[in-house]
């Protein structure tokens, strides 16, 4: 051999070897599981394998250690191949084959799923990798059961959904969405097709909408009515938004919800509504003109009672006086339900605006008004600081007026009190007011607050109807009122309204 071809040998040898350490650098730090095995067969069947080499990812999938398993047969000194760690790979295998082949495979040993592929390299000799996969076929397991839970929740709303691509201009529609338009699963209709489905009165609306939504990606949320395939009118609630990809607008995908049924619902209670608020106020202004024209027969009563007592003076006996004193009781009782009806039918009606005030200062006008009657009771009315709040202040002073009134009215005590506080909290300011009267009994307590019941007997004076307009009015502000009590011991009144 001269010299030049000895270089050129060295060269070669020096070309291979740098060709080997690329091989092997790739062979160990490749993210694929790579071994070499040998297979040993009875007859046609494979018995056993014997690994001859494998690289690391393939020790880091399978979890083992080629110290284990290089060298050594598989199954050996086992009964049967499903004795071995790899009966999987012999099952497999089967008997030779000149073809590779490929599968997914689930190693319950390290809970991982791989694709597997082998490929026959010479007679008994074979080469395997191994393909980690358990991310993504768990993602698509995810994917799969979330679309599963998508569906039965679409089926039970009867909520579709569709997605159309502007890539290839083909809608896709789901299940739910062929049985909205009671139409047989099958292949979506196109854009010209799903827009025929809907009223001509709408059409215009969604043709717009849907124009705008694929040229500029502008969502939407429409309300239109359809008509199905068997001819069935549907109001759906209709709604897309764009789909964006690397800034590009590819796809318009939403939804359509079967609103039928709720818009029905809807439409009828909006009409109950509607005959409520007339009846309320067809009520309302019975009440007052009731009540109004009321006044006068009862005014006549007590005043020609009164004529008859001046005429007769000294000749009524004790049993016509009596009578007397009952008519003008009875009157003097009627006009005191009649006001009070008054009172409640003027609530809903009060024109009024809301203000900001002192419910401090509202507290005061009422305890002026209401000062002989403190005297008279010799009762003791505190109250700790009162906030500002926006209502009206008429309605206020008539409520506090109404509670504190109560608890004179209901006390035995020698020594009335009465202690009115507020709290503020979250937007809302609840007030208490507080007596040591003689309480209610809890068997009236779903009464409490309804128009003309009362809970005491005849020695005390009252229409039943103040604790009724209170609760109107508070129901007016949009708060609430409730009340804590212990019979003998006293009631505390609390209501709550808006601070503004």
């Amino acid at each position: 051999m001269n010299k030049n071809e000895l270089m050129n040998k060295r060269e070669v040898d020096n070309n291979v070897n740098e060709s080997l350490q690329v091989y092997k650098d790739l062979f160990d730090k490749i993210d694929l599981g790579i071994a070499n095995f040998y297979v040993r067969r009875t007859g046609k069947s494979i018995k056993s394998v014997c690994f001859h080499v494998i690289n690391p990812s393939f020790e880091e999938l399978l979890q083992v250690e080629s110290a284990t398993i290089l060298g050594k047969w598989f199954p050996e000194k086992k009964r049967n191949a499903y004795d071995s760690p790899f009966h999987w790979l012999i099952s497999r295998l089967g008997e030779p084959r000149a073809e590779k082949s490929k599968f997914t495979h689930f190693f319950n040993s390290v809970n991982r799923w791989c694709t597997v592929e082998i490929i026959p390299l010479q007679t008994d000799y074979y080469g395997l990798i191994l393909t980690d996969e358990t991310e993504k076929v768990n993602m698509d397991t995810s994917i799969q059961h979330q679309l599963e839970v998508l569906k039965r929740v679409g089926e039970h709303l009867h909520v579709g959904g569709f997605e159309y691509d502007l890539l290839s201009h083909t809608m896709y529609w789901s299940d739910e969405m062929f049985t909205i338009h009671e139409l047989d699963i099958g292949e979506a209709p196109d854009l010209e097709q799903t827009l025929s489905f809907y009223t001509s009165a709408d059409r215009p609306k969604l043709r717009e909408a849907l124009k705008a939504g694929l040229v500029d990606g502008t969502p939407f949320d429409l309300e239109l009515e359809i008509i199905t395939a068997n001819g069935n009118k549907k109001q759906v609630r209709i709604f897309a938004q764009p789909i964006f990809r690397h800034n590009r607008l590819v796809k318009l995908g939403g939804g359509i919800l079967d609103i039928t049924v709720l818009y029905k619902n809807q439409h009828e209670l909006n009409q109950l509504n509607r005959e409520l608020e007339r009846s309320n106020k067809e009520l309302e202004e019975f009440a007052y003109v009731a009540s109004h024209d009321l006044q006068e027969p009862i005014r006549t009563i007590s005043a020609f009672t009164e004529l008859l007592v001046t005429r007769l003076g000294t000749n009524l006996d004790d049993k016509s006086q009596m009578f007397v004193e009952y008519i003008l009781g009875g009157t003097s009782k009627i006009k005191r339900m009649i006001n009070d009806l008054l009172a409640y039918s003027r609530v809903n009606t009060s024109k009024n605006p809301s203000v900001v005030f002192s419910t401090q200062t509202a507290l005061e006008n009422v305890l002026e008004l209401l000062r002989k009657k403190i005297y008279e009771h010799n009762a003791t009315v505190t109250y700790s600081s009162m906030p500002e709040i926006s209502f009206q202040q008429s309605l206020f002073e008539r409520l506090l007026m109404n509670l504190i009134d109560n608890g004179l009215k209901y006390n035995k005590s020698s020594k009335p009190k009465i202690h009115i506080e507020a709290l503020e909290s979250s937007g809302f300011v609840t007030f208490s007011v507080k007596d040591n009267g003689i309480g209610i009994p809890e068997i009236y307590k779903n009464d409490v607050f309804v128009i003309f019941k009362r809970f005491a007997g005849e020695e005390v004076q009252g229409s039943g109807m103040g604790l009724a307009i209170a609760h109107r009015i508070i129901s007016k502000g949009g708060g609430d009122i409730w009340y804590e009590s212990t019979e003998g011991e006293g009631t505390t009144f609390f209501f709550k309204l808006p601070k503004k």
